[in-house]
């Protein structure tokens, strides 16, 4: 699921930027920007789009580990009703 939401990020990113600054000519970067060479997307929207979804999925997966007291590494074995 991660994967899947970072990749869909930086699709859209690198397809709105493009969108914006070549198709539409919206807006453009600034020479200080640097750009992605194969792409000519922002190196900074590009990196948003691999770093915070990665540490907010990251910081979501061990607090869920906490609240529920699992060990990373271990799984623990589902609860069984006494019939």
């Amino acid at each position: 699921m991660a994967l899947t939401a970072i990749l869909a990020g930086l699709w859209y990113t690198v397809f709105s930027e493009w969108l914006n600054t070549q198709f539409r000519q919206s807006w453009s970067y600034t020479e200080a920007m640097p750009l992605v060479p194969p792409l000519g997307t922002g190196l900074t929207p590009f990196l948003q789009w691999l770093i915070v979804p990665a540490v907010a999925l990251g910081y979501v997966k061990r607090s869920s580990r906490q609240k529920s007291g699992a060990q990373p590494g271990l799984r623990q074995r589902p609860h069984r009703r006494k019939a």
